[in-house]
């Protein structure tokens, strides 16, 4: 059996990894604001408060950094801040609902609890807040699941340490496969929106570029601003919840999006053609834009405007009412454009020659095709049996256990993710 002192040491080796400019956990001009020291206090605290009962309750709760808080964003912002010790973290836990976070400050190395905070998902409309204020910098979230039991989210990586077992993720939104099909519906989205939103977006870009006098710095900026998307209008993180709320059903279950919604291989249960997660989607990035489309918003500090949190508030519920149709044996089926084509789907598993294709991680690195199924159950048979039989087709596998697989069609590549986690709960 596993110790918290193991997955401290684990914790460690991961942040020395990191220990570059632009690359430490929630960077800022390459200064680190929280310190191994400090992260090896907080989530030792976590460990012991949830060991802690309080009229046979057992504390659960989230952990974030208040980074970028504004005093008025916060349900409860304490006069004098709470130290960071076990008793007051399972006290306050009681104090925080599904929709909250304890948020903490470390100044000169000693955390402190400073409020209670709301998530993303009713300040600024997201429906994903795994990843901090901008998805692509690392976050550091200690989530208290259970007794003995923590998630923790940790520049990309995630560590759980459940039953005296420690067991290492990667983040669901770093994966190649999930980033690629994003991409795939970004375009698709883009398209539905129509030429006036483009516009729009090359305008905000050029407003942006136009107080640059260096034209190198112009040349580079450019291409980058044209594929930023702003906050929350990115398909991919709709992917990742959607792959998330279905984990916290229970079951687990497959999703695949695909070209060919309309293929032999599958023979549907409940056949659809609904459009209404695509109809939200479009709602809220079309509402994005009217609220700055293209400007670097800065947190809880720069929240979006009301009717933009009511659009994410009811993507997340169109998200949620998606994620529940997994809960039927079979798997869901999305179109490229998010449209829904169906659910229960059963899959026809007809043997394909393997040695058609190559099979790759997410690093690239050669796979032998034997080694993808062993140990596996029939849900990942199905879900690979139907990727190397569509091209370009997206297929996950997510696990009662929260562990996600991903497989993707990439012509005569076949790509494999495994040990993949939506977030943290």
């Amino acid at each position: 059996m596993q110790s918290i002192d193991d997955l401290l040491h684990q914790m460690e080796s991961h942040l020395e990894k990191l220990n570059e400019p632009g690359k430490g956990l929630l960077s800022t001009l390459g200064k680190y604001i929280i310190s191994s020291k400090a992260v090896s206090q907080i989530v030792s605290a976590c460990f012991y408060a949830s060991t802690i009962s309080d009229e046979e309750r057992w504390p659960k709760a989230i952990l974030v950094p208040s980074c970028g808080m504004a005093s008025d964003r916060l349900i409860a912002r304490f006069t004098t801040a709470i130290a960071f010790e076990p008793i007051a973290i399972a006290k306050l836990a009681h104090a925080t609902s599904d929709w909250c976070r304890l948020a903490f400050v470390v100044q000169d190395d000693e955390p402190r609890i400073v409020g209670i905070a709301p998530s993303m998902a009713i300040l600024m409309g997201r429906f994903t807040t795994q990843g901090g204020p901008r998805r692509k910098i690392g976050g550091f979230h200690v989530s208290i699941t259970g007794p003995g039991n923590l998630d923790v989210l940790c520049h990309r990586q995630i560590f759980t340490y459940q039953s005296g077992t420690i067991t290492k993720f990667r983040l669901l939104l770093e994966s190649v496969a999930t980033q690629s099909v994003g991409q795939t519906l970004n375009k698709r989205i883009d398209s539905l929106l129509g030429e006036e939103y483009r516009s729009k977006r090359k305008l905000q870009i050029a407003d942006r570029l136009k107080n640059i006098q260096n034209e190198n710095i112009v040349d580079l900026l450019e291409p980058a601003l044209e594929n930023e998307v702003a906050g929350d209008s990115d398909a991919q993180l709709v992917i990742c919840e959607l792959i998330n709320q279905i984990y916290l059903l229970g079951h687990g279950g497959i999703l695949i999006i695909t070209e060919k919604t309309e293929t032999e291989r599958l023979t549907y249960r409940y056949k659809s053609e609904s459009l209404k997660l695509q109809h939200a989607v479009i709602r809220y990035w079309e509402t994005a834009s009217e609220d700055g489309y293209g400007t670097s918003r800065k947190g809880f500090a720069g929240a979006a405007g009301t009717e933009l949190i009511h659009e994410g508030l009811m993507l997340r519920e169109v998200i949620e009412a998606t994620a529940h149709l997994a809960n039927t044996d079979g798997a869901l089926v999305l179109g490229t454009d998010l449209r829904l084509a169906g659910f229960g789907a059963i899959i026809d598993k007809t043997n394909i020659e393997p040695s058609s294709f190559k099979f790759v991680d997410s690093e690239d690195n050669s796979i032998e095709f034997v080694s993808l199924l062993q140990n596996r159950g029939s849900r990942h048979q199905s879900a690979l049996s139907f990727a190397m039989s569509e091209e370009n087709a997206f297929v996950a596998v997510i696990s009662q256990d929260g562990t996600v697989t991903v497989f993707q069609n990439e012509g005569k590549t076949i790509r494999v993710e495994k040990g993949l986690r939506a977030g943290i709960h």
